[in-house]
This record gives structure tokens, C-alpha cells and sequence, in this order.
């Protein structure tokens, strides 16, 4: 489970991959926080292609073998300055004169005072390799492309392919393989699906080598899930009779029940299915029925790959003469509850009686789930429930079923039990009331007491969560009383009380006089005020507390006066690691009190500091303190400072954070077919654009989630070439393409910080063809032993065990299936996996609880898949800790 996070968001998307940059730390800055520059240098040649770095602490270093270069810069924190060669610039273009000529450029990063100097050296050599052309049978050029680690890759869809070598004027003979040529014949013989070829070139006295790869792929099929679209049971005699899967039809639930009258004889099934699929009933489509279970077998495959086949099962029961009319439940159990905690009833429903066939009941205002447990009085009876006219679910006998989420007001259940026969049905009818109402006030004051309460309020509004209900407020210890006024956010459904010091509680209808001078007993100079709410529809426990306590701080007003702030500072929480300082957007001034400040997206937390001018000043609600952290969704902090005297002077920073980075693939539409056996000579190519709006976007990458991003770890993804200050290009070599079958797989672009984390992520599902790697499907049968709730949803993947063990999610197949209407055991067919490979599969069902997916279950299975057999596994669903 250690990538688990990934599979609750755009599946399988590379969040937490890192790729490491040149760090170094510089100096100091607000309160000894850490400042550190970090610095990337991309360097890429006259045909975009990227060129290998080799650093020396801040001297870095390349050649490129093309006369045109260009340089680019990523430096953080936000907000940092770059300079090259003294002008204020990101990015350098270089042309070179002559083969053997150098550039050197020197680069200054400066922030918070603090500069990082780094110089690059660039250097021309053409070498003595100019192209190497590779042609297939039909005599038609295919993409050649060079990596310094790898030479020459090229990829045909022939048997037979030829090599030439071009070579500069002043190069020598070229041997290939150790004979004197610069052109060679390849042939693939049977099985063989790479050729090496080893290329010498004596060029100023030194023998240059490279490496020129082949791979041979046959164009094969593509995988496609064999599942039926539809499927309808009627009756055979009057086709306009049809009756109704239990569960109904979804196209992985791999098993059904269907009961029929008596009177039925003969049944007929109509599967439906894609083009390019073929479905089989057994016995035919029209089917005799006997009295009892009928079991009819429908079976499916890929017209052109038999092996590629699913299986479905449907139990047909037919009413024996005499069989039960019994349509009634047993018994009837209802439920709510909060996030899996049992609440009582405000208004619990009537004691289950089998001839009463409608049941209300009111529920606590906080519950957000509901459950029914039933039980038929004839066991051969079956139940379903439809929850707010949704589609109907089995209601299995004797289970807790949930339901979630709720909504406002009346919930409608019915539960439909039909007999044995397969005609008497009954229907119970539930109406679940949930009401409105919180232990929260909408108003809190005190007159001549300072604002205490809007702040607060105003953050519960946005987030839904109210904090702390322990408040401070001062007063001038010269007034001698003050009037408390409090009003319910729903005031139809609370009734408030009012305890002063240690008095009794009384009733308050929202207006109070509070006597000033009586202090709380062993707190003078204090008086405290509690407002206790009582609901109708709330039940108070230790997760709804309902009293609100202010403690009223009398002041001298003859006291010193002095409210103002000295400084005002603001950090982030950056990087993971810790926080950096950041500028308010205007010079700060005791005078002024209103400021604005610019965060980039996706900041999680800020610390203010504030630091008044007089120590015996405080800051209203900081509990003490000077600086008190703030969390999204950012709006406005407001820093009230009082004095000594109770004065008070309100400084605010309004926040505004920048817009979220995008990034989009614009040349690869959805659903595209991408024949890898017909790509241009330059391979795939991908463009696209991205947002930079917080000027956090230091690399591009392109690959898929079908092939490895780790560069250390033999990584397949490509580094874009930024071409414009928002647009890039990347081309995706074939011999990378190669390790993506045929069958549905994806192309995925991911903007990365300095850090290596994912700013943002794009995916573009296509279709390869023209690779000839086998595949074969994998069968997984889900099987729980829980009861899963029907609003939960199942992510499922195959991966590359191999890579897995290295910290690699390469996915063979995934896929997201909603749970609802889903029957346990369940078979998932996974399509297009690699054969010869060791295969995981893992599976994860989650539930939005409270707005956020939470884990409930998961499984894990190995096997290694092999062609030509039916591959399968069996996962059982266990409880996540």
C-alpha cells in the first residue's frame, strides 16, 4: 500500500515521484528560518534534444553536437531573480562558428538579499557521425533516434531492415560490426525481436564508437475487454415480458438470479456487444426451463483472439406449483449514524409489525449515513431497495446495508420483497427525516466589548468546521455592565441558557444584562459568560459540544495605549521540508494597517508574525502568543492588536493565491489510434501547453503510465523542450513506445517543480497498434466477506511486479468501477497485459467520507501471465487498518 494515495485522485498519476536538482543552501532568513536556492540548468541542442550536464559544485558542463544551443534556468523560492550574463533573463540561445568552439556563461540567482553564482560551459563538437539512416523491407525510412547512453534506436515492422551510416568529410572508414562498411543487412529470424550493431568511425586519430539498436514488431491485434454492452431475459412465449436481473445488469457483475412464474416454460436471453466481440449463450439463446435453478452460461471473447474471453452466469429459478406467496419481512432494523458512529433518534421509528408497511422517523441533524437490516419472512423470498428513487440494490438478509450520502429533509426508502412464486410482491415504505440544525451561534456579542466573534464565524462559513468555542474579549473595567446578545444559526430548532460566573443556569432568549462587577471567583479582573445551546434535533455528546464560554477581561483605559505593530512578516510552508519567508506586498508601516499578499498555489500553511510595539500589548485570540499559523482556504488574516488600556487597532493582510498550474496535451486527442509501426521519422511527437502563474514550472515530461519515469531506474519518459514561455515538445522514441502493447493505454504530460514535484498532470487516453508484444487478459475474482457499501467506488490495477519491486508504478491495465449494483464475488477482466511478465494486481475500494475518499478495504495478487492460457487470480478484500 505504499502508493495508495494515487488511486484517490486521477488514477495512477505520478505525484509522488521525485527528480532530484542541484540544492544549496545560502543563508538565513525571518525568525533563522532557512533560506535555500535551488537551482536547475537544461541545456538543449539545435534540434530541441536535451544535453547531458556534468556538474562540478556550481560549474556545469556539456557538448552538444549541433551549431545552436539554448540554455534555461529554473531557480526557487518563488520569487527569486535570475540574470545570465547580466541581463535579467531565464534563458540564453548560443551559435557557434565553428566545430571545437566554446561558450561560457555565467548565471547570478539573488533572493532575500542572498545570491548563488553558477557558471555553464558549453561546448560544439559534431563528432564524426552525421546520421544513420534505417530502412525496412519496402525500402521506407522508420524514426532513428540518439541517446548519448544508449546510441542509435531505430524500430521496424519487417523481417528484414538496412543500416547506413553517414559520416563527416574528415572522418574515416566506418566498420559496422568489425567489417569494413557503412551499410549492413539485417534479418530477424524467427523469435528474434532485437539486432545490436556495434559502428566504429577513426575521426582525428580517435576511434569514435556507437551502438545502432533494431527492434523488430510484428502490427498485432488490439486487446479489447470482452464484456457484454446489454443484456435483457424475457419470456419466450410473450416477449414483452421481461424480467429483471438481480443485480441488475452492469458489465462486470459475472453472475445473476432471475425468478419466474410457474407459467413460464421457456425463457429467451439476448446478450449485446461491442463490434468485435462475440457472445455465446449456451444451448442457445431460447431455454427451457425446468421447476428449480436453470443454469445458463453465457460466454464471450474477441472474435479474432480466442484466448481473450470472459464468462457470465445466470441462475434462473422458476416457481415450483404451490410455491410460497409469502411476500412479507420478517423483521425490519433502522439506523443513522455519523461517520460509522451510532446516533440516537430525535424521533425513532414505530416497532416493526409485518402488515405495517410505512415507517418515519427523524434522525439527529449531524447523521450523515443510514442503515436498514431485513430479513424476509420466507427465506426463498427476495429483497431489493431503492434509496431517494435510485436504482434498486439487493438487499441481502440479516446485513447492515448503509446508505450515504443523506440529504436534507426526507429520505425515501422502499423495500420491495417478492415472494418465491416470482409474483406476490409487498413493498415497506420508509420516510427518514433528516432535519436542520447545529450547535453553532450566528451571533455573539457584548456591548463595549471588543469583536470576538465574527473572525471565527466567518472561518466556519468557508470551511464548515467550527473551531474553539472558548473566546476573550476586554472591556473597560470602568463600565459596569454590559448586554450579551447571541443568536442560533437555526433558532426554529435551538433554545439557549446563560450561566454567569458560577450562577445558575437561566433561560436566554438572546439579550442579557451581565454584571461587570462581580468577578469569577478565583479569576479577578474576569468575568465569565456561557451561552449553553439545546436542539431539537441534536443529541449532545463529546463530538457536539454545545457551550460556548467567554471570559470578559477588564482593562484600565488610564493604562498605556500603545496598539501599533513594529513588524509584520509572513512565511510559507514550502518543499515539504520547512518554511520561507515571503514579502508582504506592500513595505511595511506602523501607520498603515491594511495589506495584501500573493501565495502560489497549493500552499497548505502560513505563520504570521507580528511584534507589537509594547510588550504589555497583546494580540486578540493568539492565545499569548506572536505568531499563529493560518491554513487554506486563505481569504484574510486580521491581526487585532489591544493595548494595555483595551484600545484596539486591527492590521489585515488580504490574500490572494494564484491560479492553479495547468498543463494540457494539444497535438493527441482522446480516444486517438497511434500506430507505432506508421510514425514519422522523428518519432511521436507531443505538444502541448501549460500555466505557470507562480512561476514554479522548472521541467516538462512526457511518457505514459505504462512506462517508468525514474531516470536513475532506466526511465522511458522524455524531458520536454520548453519552446515558448507557456508551450512544449517532447518526441517519444519508439524504442521507448515499444514497451507499450497494443490495447488502451495512455499518454501523460507532468509540469515538475525544482524539487521534482508534480505541479500538474495531464493524461490523454489513445489506442496503440503495430506492436507485436503478445498479450493476454487477466481474470481477477474479487471476493469480500463485507458488506460494502453501495455508494463506495473500486479502483483495480496491473502492474510490472519487476519495476514495482523498485519503486516504479508501470500499469500493464487499470480501471475505476463504481461499486453500486456490484455482486461480490466479481470477476474483472484486465486486457492487454504483456505475457512473460510477473504481474501485480491490487485492488482498493474507498468511500467519500466527510469530502474526502477514505480507504475501506483492499487486496493484493501476483501471477505471471502467460500466452495462449486463461490467466486468472483471486484477491480477497481485506479491512485496511
Amino acid at each position: 500500500m505504499k502508493h495508495l494515495q494515487k488511486y484517490f485522485c486521477t488514477i495512477f498519476l505520478f505525484l509522488s515521484i521525485i527528480i532530484a536538482g542541484c540544492k544549496t543552501n545560502v543563508g538565513t532568513s525571518g525568525n533563522d528560518t532557512e533560506t535555500i536556492i535551488t537551482a536547475r540548468f537544461t541545456v538543449t541542442d539545435g534540434d530541441g534534444n536535451p544535453c547531458e550536464l556534468i556538474q562540478n559544485d556550481t560549474v556545469h558542463s556539456t557538448t552538444v553536437k549541433t551549431d545552436k544551443a539554448r540554455l534555461t534556468v529554473n531557480a526557487q523560492p518563488f520569487g527569486a531573480e535570475v540574470s545570465i550574463d547580466g541581463a535579467k533573463t531565464r534563458t540564453k540561445d548560443f551559435t557557434f562558428a565553428a566545430n571545437e568552439d566554446s561558450k561560457t556563461s555565467t548565471i547570478v540567482i539573488a533572493y532575500n538579499g542572498k545570491t548563488q553564482t553558477h557558471t555553464v560551459k558549453i561546448r560544439y563538437n559534431a563528432g564524426a557521425i552525421k546520421k544513420v539512416i534505417v530502412t525496412d523491407d519496402a525500402n521506407k525510412s522508420v524514426p532513428v533516434t540518439f541517446s548519448a547512453t544508449s546510441g542509435y534506436l531505430a524500430n521496424v515492422g519487417t523481417t528484414k531492415a538496412k543500416v547506413e551510416v553517414e559520416t563527416s568529410e574528415s572522418a574515416g572508414p566506418v566498420t559496422i560490426d568489425g567489417v569494413k562498411t557503412n551499410k549492413k543487412e539485417v534479418n530477424f529470424g524467427s523469435g528474434e525481436k532485437v539486432k545490436k550493431l556495434t559502428v566504429a568511425v577513426i575521426h582525428n586519430g580517435v576511434e569514435e564508437k556507437t551502438t545502432v539498436t533494431i527492434t523488430y514488431s510484428d502490427p498485432s491485434l488490439t486487446p479489447q475487454v470482452p464484456v457484454l454492452k446489454g443484456l435483457t431475459v424475457t419470456n419466450a412465449d410473450d416477449e414483452s415480458q421481461s424480467f429483471a436481473l438481480s443485480p441488475l445488469f452492469q458489465a462486470y457483475n459475472s453472475a445473476y438470479t432471475i425468478g419466474v412464474p410457474a407459467s413460464v416454460s421457456k425463457i429467451k436471453v439476448v446478450p449485446t456487444v461491442d463490434t468485435g466481440i462475440t457472445a455465446t449463450v449456451d444451448g442457445g439463446e431460447v431455454q427451457a426451463l425446468q421447476e428449480g435453478s436453470n443454469i445458463i452460461k453465457i460466454k464471450t471473447k474477441q472474435t479474432e483472439s480466442p484466448t481473450n474471453a470472459y464468462e457470465y452466469t445466470i441462475t434462473v429459478k422458476k416457481a415450483g406449483t404451490g410455491a410460497s406467496s409469502n411476500a412479507a419481512l420478517k423483521t425490519l432494523v433502522l439506523e443513522s449514524g455519523l461517520s460509522g458512529i451510532s446516533k440516537p433518534w430525535i424521533e425513532a421509528p414505530a416497532t416493526f409489525a409485518k402488515a405495517t408497511y410505512t415507517y418515519t422517523c427523524k434522525m439527529n441533524a449531524s447523521c450523515d449515513q443510514f442503515y436498514i437490516q431485513a430479513t424476509p419472512d420466507d427465506a426463498n423470498a427476495v429483497m431489493t431497495v431503492t434509496a431517494n428513487d435510485s436504482a434498486p440494490l439487493i438487499l441481502k438478509s440479516g446485513e447492515n446495508t448503509k446508505f450515504t450520502p443523506l440529504k436534507g429533509g426526507e429520505n425515501l426508502f422502499v423495500i420491495t420483497v417478492t415472494a418465491a412464486d416470482a409474483v406476490s410482491t409487498k413493498q415497506y415504505t420508509i420516510k427518514a427525516i433528516r432535519p436542520e440544525g447545529s450547535f453553532v451561534l450566528k451571533t455573539f456579542t457584548g456591548t463595549g466589548l471588543s469583536d470576538f466573534y465574527t473572525a471565527p464565524f466567518n472561518e466556519y462559513k468557508k470551511s464548515g468546521v467550527f473551531g474553539t468555542k472558548n473566546f476573550d474579549a476586554t472591556v473597560s473595567k470602568s463600565l459596569a455592565s454590559t448586554t450579551i446578545t447571541a443568536v442560533p444559526e437555526f433558532p426554529l430548532t435551538t433554545k439557549m441558557k446563560i450561566r454567569i460566573n458560577k450562577d445558575t443556569e437561566k433561560v436566554f432568549n438572546g439579550s442579557a444584562t451581565v454584571d461587570l462587577t462581580k468577578d469569577m471567583p478565583r479569576s479577578p479582573g474576569y468575568v465569565r459568560v456561557q451561552i449553553i445551546l439545546l436542539s431539537d434535533v441534536l443529541v449532545v455528546d463529546e463530538y457536539s459540544p454545545n457551550v460556548y464560554t467567554l471570559w470578559i477581561k477588564k482593562v484600565d483605559t488610564n493604562a498605556e495605549a500603545k496598539n501599533s505593530l513594529t513588524d509584520l512578516k509572513v512565511q510559507y510552508y514550502g518543499n515539504g521540508y520547512k518554511f520561507y519567508a515571503i514579502p508582504l506586498n506592500e513595505a511595511f508601516s506602523p501607520a498603515k494597517t491594511d495589506y495584501t499578499l500573493t501565495l502560489s498555489h497549493g500552499i497548505t500553511e502560513i505563520r504570521v508574525t507580528a511584534t507589537p510595539e509594547s510588550k504589555k500589548a497583546s494580540i486578540d485570540g493568539w492565545q499569548g502568543e506572536y505568531t499563529n499559523a493560518f491554513y487554506p482556504p486563505f481569504d484574510k488574516v486580521t491581526i487585532p492588536v489591544v493595548a494595555q488600556n483595551g484600545d484596539r487597532k486591527e492590521y489585515t493582510i488580504t490574500i490572494k493565491t494564484t491560479p492553479v498550474t495547468t498543463i494540457t496535451i494539444d497535438n493527441i486527442v482522446k480516444d486517438q489510434i497511434i500506430d507505432l509501426s506508421a510514425l514519422p521519422s522523428e518519432g511521436l511527437t507531443v505538444t502541448g501547453s501549460f500555466t505557470n502563474p507562480s512561476d514554479v514550472v522548472s521541467e516538462i515530461w512526457v511518457g505514459s503510465s505504462g512506462l517508468p519515469i525514474q531516470q536513475e531506474k532506466g526511465g522511458k519518459w522524455v524531458k520536454a523542450v520548453i519552446t515558448g514561455s507557456t508551450t512544449f515538445k517532447a518526441v517519444l522514441p519508439k524504442a521507448a513506445l515499444s514497451d507499450l502493447p497494443n490495447g488502451l493505454r495512455d499518454i501523460k504530460a507532468g509540469a515538475f517543480t525544482i524539487q521534482g514535484t508534480a505541479a500538474a498532470l495531464t493524461r490523454v487516453p489513445v489506442t496503440i497498434t503495430g506492436n507485436s508484444t503478445p498479450t493476454a487478459t487477466v481474470i481477477a475474482t474479487i471476493k469480500s466477506s463485507f458488506t460494502i457499501p453501495a455508494n463506495a467506488s473500486m479502483s483495480i490495477v496491473a502492474l510490472d511486479q519487476a519495476l514495482y519491486g523498485k519503486g516504479e508504478d508501470v500499469i500493464f491495465a487499470s480501471n475505476e468501477l463504481p461499486v453500486r449494483g456490484m455482486s461480490f464475488p466479481t470477476n474483472i477482466p484486465l486486457c492487454g497485459i504483456p505475457v512473460g511478465h510477473e504481474c501485480r494486481v491490487e485492488v482498493y475500494i474507498h468511500e467519500k467520507i466527510l469530502g474526502r475518499d477514505v480507504l475501506l478495504y483492499y487486496g493484493v495478487e501476483k501471477l505471471l501471465v502467460q500466452a495462449g492460457v486463461q490467466n486468472s487470480c483471486e484477491l480477497t478484500l481485506k479491512q485496511a487498518q
